[in-house]
């Protein structure tokens, strides 16, 4: 039976309108379980991801089969990116409910099956199958120099120190945010293949590891999740910060807009009233209440045409005023039937605001001459 290996991993970031999930796949560095895979193994490998499926419970419970049962394949993988030490790889979602799981931060931590074809010692740089004792070499660890991968599988949030880490990760997705690449590579860096309760079936070979390794490993994950949680409180604090903020310039804003609403309604009164229009106390409560800003810049501007109508006079020749011709012509004996039928016609445009007409004269007629 073909050696296998499993190990945690995350789900980076999540496209809901293409349903496509990007999922940190895997680094160069060693992992717990104290086998790392090489750069160009793991470059030689990632065309082999495609096409590979993305597992779950049948009743959509987290887990491998031998934790959950049988299988369900609820996405293929369609694209993979290589960053040197590390990749990325793109699944497609085909299962509505796995979308919405996805979306509420309930799915997240995975599992990455891969079987491996060849392997050195990091230290020797013998091949692992042919000798025996490379455990008393030092600081050695698996170098897999050949592999393809298998499958991966949503998984529960391990029972291991970066635990933390991917239910961290997993809440970033549900803000709609991408999770942190160097929080997914610890939480790789961490990751430890699993064997189930019942021995039905080994996802890796354990080998034991010195307390100093393990030890290493572990402050190293501690450390980078206390810097983690660090930073989350910075960035909740000054969103906080920015929220209350925003309140404030919105309080504002609202005061200036009834503050600006307020003295337009005291200019139109004020306007109307010089015009000699309307009545001040109707005007001061139907402004008040139903009156738009932009409504009451056009009733100023129209109170300010009458007001201007009622203090232009237009002169004509003989020097008299509208308002004069108004009073006299009207009347007079010695006006012709045209002046007196002008300024009747032009008491009544003066009173509705309207430019008058010019008037002729007893002595010099209208401006053509006298018909």
């Amino acid at each position: 039976m073909p050696t296998i290996f499993s190990f945690y991993t995350g789900l980076q970031s999540f496209n809901v309108e293409g349903k496509k999930a990007t999922f940190y796949l895997m680094n160069t560095s060693p992992n717990r379980d104290n086998w790392a895979v090489s750069a160009k193994a793991l470059d030689e490998a990632l065309p082999t991801l495609i096409g590979k499926p993305i597992g779950l419970g049948f009743n959509y419970e987290a887990g491998h089969d031998d934790d959950v049962g049988e299988m369900r394949n609820v996405g293929v993988f369609t694209a993979t990116e290589n960053k040197g030490n590390y990749a990325l790889a793109v699944a497609n979602i085909t299962d509505e409910k796995v979308l919405d799981l996805i979306k509420k931060g309930k799915l997240g931590p995975v599992s990455v099956v891969i079987q491996p074809y060849r392997m050195t010692c990091s230290t020797c740089g013998r091949k692992w199958e042919q000798y025996q004792d490379h455990y008393q070499c030092n600081n050695y660890h698996k170098v897999v120099e050949s592999f393809v991968f298998n499958r991966v599988d949503f998984v529960k949030t391990p029972a291991y120190p970066q635990a933390g880490l991917l239910d961290l990760a997993a809440s970033c997705i549900q803000s709609n945010s991408s999770a942190p690449l160097p929080l997914l590579a610890a939480a790789y860096e961490g990751s430890q293949t699993t064997t189930n309760n019942n021995n039905k079936k080994s996802f890796g070979e354990k080998h034991p590891m010195s307390e100093t390794t393990n030890s290493v490993h572990l402050g190293k994950i501690e450390s980078e999740l206390s810097l983690l949680s660090a930073s989350l409180k910075t960035l909740t604090t000054q969103n906080n910060e920015l929220e209350a903020r925003v309140k404030v310039l919105e309080t504002e804003n609202t005061n200036l807009k009834k503050e600006r609403h307020s003295a337009l309604v005291e200019k139109a009164i004020a306007a109307r009233k010089a015009a000699g229009l309307g009545d001040e106390t109707v005007d001061r409560v139907t402004f008040a209440a139903s009156f738009s800003d932009s409504a009451l810049e056009t009733v100023i501007t129209d109170a300010e045409k009458v007001l201007k109508a009622k203090h232009t006079g237009n002169s004509n020749k003989t020097g008299k005023t509208d308002q004069e011709y108004t009073e006299t012509d009207e009347n007079n004996p010695s006006a012709t039937d045209l002046d007196r039928l002008t300024a009747a016609l032009n008491t009544r445009r003066i009173a509705r605001g309207i430019e008058p007409l010019k008037a002729t004269t007893a002595a010099g007629g209208n401006e053509g001459g006298k018909a």
